[in-house]
């Protein structure tokens, strides 16, 4: 049975990841939110993680208040949480020889490419938050070891637990249904159902465990086949 570490437990990403690993046999989950570890504390992350010794460590958190981060001091605090953090994480999980994976975002490009982008495209970031979360990846590949980082786009599910998550998108289209007449056009972008995501996640660290591979170390990208359109989502979910 395999020991897997996830951070951010109370989020969005984070409670699904919980309920997805929880629910095979072959993992012992164990679920740290903020009030269990502060993941820009290095020593603190050394020392926790280490006397845990997991095989496998999510970073599921996040600092992700997009339009905030402009905001200079606000941009520190998300260059902490979005980028120095994950290189923190990604030293522990290295000397412990465990797995990482680290969620990043579509933000670190600059979305002016037709068909989207691949893996292994150029990242442009035109926002503080882009440039926080490309900071991150940057850290994880400086540090190295057997690592994925998971790049995505929006996603949807349940409400998170944590007090300090944003709203989600359920909340946000019941204001807009209660305050605007009409939709605009940010409705036809795709978005990723998180149990779609999180069992991917765990299909690839199942796949890397089982080809004992020594390392992986490209960023992934999830597919639109795996999400819809939020205009789409909406009308299913009205009906």
């Amino acid at each position: 049975m395999k020991e897997v570490l996830i951070i951010g437990s109370k989020g969005m990403l984070g409670q699904e990841l919980v309920k997805v690993f929880s629910a095979n046999k072959d993992y012992e989950t164990i679920d740290w939110d903020f009030c269990n570890i502060d993941i820009t504390d290095q020593a603190q992350v050394k020392e926790k993680i280490l006397a845990l010794s997991p095989q496998i460590i999510i970073n599921a958190a996040a600092y992700n208040t997009v339009d905030k981060a402009e905001e200079p001091t606000e941009f520190e605090l998300a260059k902490k949480i979005n980028g120095l953090a994950p290189g923190y994480l990604a030293q522990v999980a290295k000397k412990l020889g465990a797995i990482f994976v680290h969620y990043s975002t579509d933000y670190v490009f600059d979305g002016q490419r037709a068909g989207g982008y691949l893996e292994d495209d150029k990242p442009s970031p035109l926002s503080n938050y882009g440039r926080s979360k490309l900071l991150g990846e940057q850290e994880v590949a400086r540090v190295g070891g057997q690592y994925y980082i998971v790049r995505l786009q929006k996603l949807f599910g349940c409400l998170a637990q944590s007090a300090s998550a944003k709203k989600s998108f359920f909340e946000i289209m019941l204001e807009l249904a209660q305050t605007k007449k009409s939709w605009k056009s940010w409705m036809r972008n795709c978005r990723i159902s998180l149990t779609r995501q999180t069992w991917l996640c765990r299909q690839n660290i199942y796949w890397k465990i089982a080809s004992h591979r020594e390392s992986i170390t490209l960023p992934m990208k999830v597919s639109r086949s795996l999400g819809m359109a939020r205009l789409k989502f909406c009308l299913r979910r009205r009906g």
